[in-house]
């Protein structure tokens, strides 16, 4: 039972540390880091739980996952017998089961996404048109009156602005939004929230994927202040989230999170020590290869 013990633990550090994500306002101020501590514990308490269910059903090996199973194969090939009673077989097709769902969901959304982004760009070939008017950004222009600026990720992302954006910003602040928007396609933030819009939108998963993705907007927010102000950002965000014009699905919208976002940007402190990030992504490595290494190397 050590390695059942061992998942348990590595399973209940997944969930303490995921419910004080969904508290604090710590990764506010660390965004990159929060995005990473998210994807651990995620992939932490997945792996946790598909290991707790191996390693019940492996446990007269006394090996770890993988092994385990080589074993189980091996003797069922020869015909010798593996020494595992109902309840292990039970725990043996839950991991499996478990193991199929989760690639299953990841399979799907990247065939969905795909697809919705695909047809997004067909019909931005049809309708938009190149900006000539804010050089330096590269972007294309849809001729529609609301206010909307978002990016089609992928491998060539296109970052679009309606004529609504210009009419409603000022020349800097537009220039804002398009770096924060530029930011996602050059990052691929994309990738980042992929594993969270497989999982199921619903109760803490779907509290997870709502605050990732507004991680995600305050990373790209970080990298645009490189390059403008605080208050100008701020301002282009308040004007757009005014507006109330929602982005497309499968794409990464400019005013995602906004409440968050603006009472971030107001904040006057937003750093955060170096020695904090550095033993929060320690903690993150530890989580997610934990579960690994326990499937790989016998103890």
């Amino acid at each position: 039972m050590t390695y059942v013990l061992h998942h348990v633990v590595v399973l209940m550090l997944a969930v303490g540390t995921g419910a004080w994500l969904l508290r604090t306002s710590w990764t506010h101020r660390a965004p990159h880091t929060g995005v990473v501590l998210w994807q651990a514990t995620i992939a932490g308490g997945i792996s946790a739980v598909i290991g707790t269910a191996f390693a019940i059903g492996l446990s007269p090996y006394q090996r770890g996952v993988a092994s385990g199973l080589v074993l189980v194969v091996g003797d069922v090939a020869s015909g010798r017998p593996t020494g595992l009673n109902l309840a292990h077989l039970v725990a043996l097709v839950v991991g499996v089961l478990i193991t199929g769902f989760v690639i299953a969901r990841l399979a799907w959304h990247a065939f969905r996404a795909t697809r919705a982004r695909r047809r997004h760009r067909d019909l931005l070939r049809l309708v938009a048109h190149p900006s000539a008017t804010a050089p330096g950004h590269d972007h294309v222009v849809l001729d529609h009156s609301a206010a909307a600026a978002y990016c089609v990720p992928g491998v060539r992302p296109i970052v679009v602005v309606t004529r609504g954006v210009y009419d409603l910003l000022t020349t800097d602040e537009l220039d804002a939004v398009l770096a924060h928007e530029a930011a996602h396609a050059s990052q691929r933030h994309d990738l980042a929230l992929a594993p969270f819009h497989a999982l199921p939108n619903r109760g803490v998963l779907g509290r997870a994927r709502s605050d990732v993705a507004a991680l995600v907007e305050m990373c790209a927010d970080d990298i645009a202040l490189r390059r403008h102000h605080v208050a100008v950002l701020r301002s282009a965000l308040h004007r757009m989230a005014c507006s109330g014009h929602a982005s497309p699905a499968s794409t990464l919208g400019a005013t995602t999170g906004i409440e968050r976002r603006l009472a971030r940007l107001t904040e006057p402190n937003r750093r955060t020590s170096p020695l904090a990030k550095c033993l929060a992504l320690a903690l993150a490595l530890t989580g997610a290869t934990t579960p690994l290494s326990l499937f790989l190397f016998p103890l």
